[in-house]
């Protein structure tokens, strides 16, 4: 029989170790007990068949006391609603941890090396100082990937469509997040999200509210779904001067092919800015002035139909992009207007084809009597020479004498 004596923290490790002590060295028994008179030892009582069985196990003990000798405590502070988040469902979070950090793979010396008041937010780690140290960097590490925290993800508004909106909630229900665009009613509720970009358009930071873990899944399934959209998605670059022109000569095809376009910005109405009076019946100014490029986002069901609508579009700006010019012809006569009009507008008409420009011919009623052409330097110059040869050209039309100020037909503003 062998007797020691040893301090409290080695008698604890010693409960835990016993039966391995038992095996490994041949002992009989091994009893470890509280003296009636506790002074912060245990004594430790050794029974085997022969002395070097009785030395082996005394050289184990004396390992462990200097093993605990040589351990050192650190004390954490985290609070109680995240001590969850690293010990996991019966431990299980914990033991990989301990494992991982190169402690102890026995669940009971595991759970030696923690002690956790479950009314305060005090955690003491004990154990050898290259394992405690890197469980204490584990334990923030995981209590961060596990705590639900405010990200940020930037998504052009251009995706913030109805089938991007659709995707969302199948998202948020997969991952277990909660993913607000600018503009929603709860995203101000949220700060801050951790990772917020330096820079950017506000209106393009999505927050997504989630575990680390749930905002990479939730990041990787909105990549996904803008990859789809843009399938059925197009940005072309239209120059502001021409936006309102090419929208009215495209609106009403694109809306037969069911081709919807968002312009970034808001389609204006270019008045030509007219010559000032000179005594001039002829003055020519350009149509457009404003300066400047605008997104327009076509989406379509194919990729067909977005073919045929960006063919459409760029024909549109040709067109649109040779008629820059205006000519304001003043007529001495606006009793003649009728002879540019013609039976029915036929006149008119044919005018426009043949020169490829727009006459507005105005009323006789209205103060303004100046005849408008639209289209490139070279047409509206012929057009006017036509115009001219018209009312000039006597003896004096049919048309003229039937011809009244509330008859009149044609292209009028």
């Amino acid at each position: 029989m062998l007797k020691l004596t040893v301090t409290q923290r080695v008698a604890q490790r010693l409960m835990v170790k016993r039966s391995n002590i038992i095996n490994s060295t041949g002992l009989d028994h091994m009893n470890i007990r509280k003296p009636d008179e506790f002074d912060g030892h245990h004594v430790v009582i050794l029974r085997g068949k022969r002395p070097d069985i009785l030395n082996k196990a005394q050289r184990a003990i004396q390992e462990i006391c200097r093993e605990v000798q040589n351990e050192a405590q650190l004390e954490l502070k985290i609070p109680i609603d995240q001590h969850g988040l690293f010990l996991g469902p019966k431990w299980s979070t914990w033991s990989e941890l301990v494992v991982r950090c190169g402690g102890p793979e026995d669940p009971k010396l595991q759970q030696d090396i923690i002690q956790i008041d479950q009314s305060s937010e005090q955690v003491s780690l004990r154990g050898q100082p290259e394992v405690i140290n890197a469980l204490a960097k584990e334990i923030q590490a995981t209590i961060t990937k596990r705590m639900p925290d405010i990200y940020s993800m930037l998504i052009s508004p251009r995706y913030h469509c109805g089938e991007f909106h659709r995707s969302i909630s199948k998202i948020q229900y997969k991952t277990k997040t909660l993913i607000l665009l600018p503009g929603d009613g709860r995203y101000d509720d949220f700060g801050d999200p951790v990772d917020k970009p330096k820079s950017g358009d506000s209106n393009s930071v999505v927050k997504i509210i989630g575990t680390l873990d749930a905002f990479m899944q939730a990041r990787m399934d909105l990549e996904s779904t803008i990859r789809d959209i843009k399938q059925t998605l197009r940005v072309l670059e239209i120059p502001l001067k021409y936006q309102q022109a090419i929208h009215e000569r495209v609106r009403w095809k694109l809306r037969e092919m069911d081709v919807r376009v968002s312009p970034s910005d808001p389609i204006e109405d270019q008045k030509p800015i007219r010559p000032p009076e000179n005594g001039k019946d002829w003055q020519v100014i350009s149509r457009y002035y404003i300066v400047g490029v605008c997104e327009w986002t076509l989406r379509a069901a194919t990729k067909d139909l977005l073919d045929q609508a960006q063919t459409l579009i760029e024909k549109a700006y040709e067109t649109t992009r040779r008629a820059k010019y205006i000519g304001f012809l003043l007529l001495p006569d606006s009793s003649k207007f009728g002879r540019i009009i013609g039976k029915g507008g036929e006149t008119v008409q044919k005018l426009q084809h043949d020169t490829n420009t727009r006459i507005v011919v105005p009323k006789t009623t209205e103060a303004d009597q100046t005849i408008q052409i639209t289209g490139s330097a070279q047409d509206i110059e012929e057009a006017k020479e036509r115009i001219k040869a018209l009312v000039n050209n006597d003896p004096p039309s049919p048309i003229d004498r039937l011809f009244k100020p509330s008859s009149r037909m044609g292209s009028r503003q």
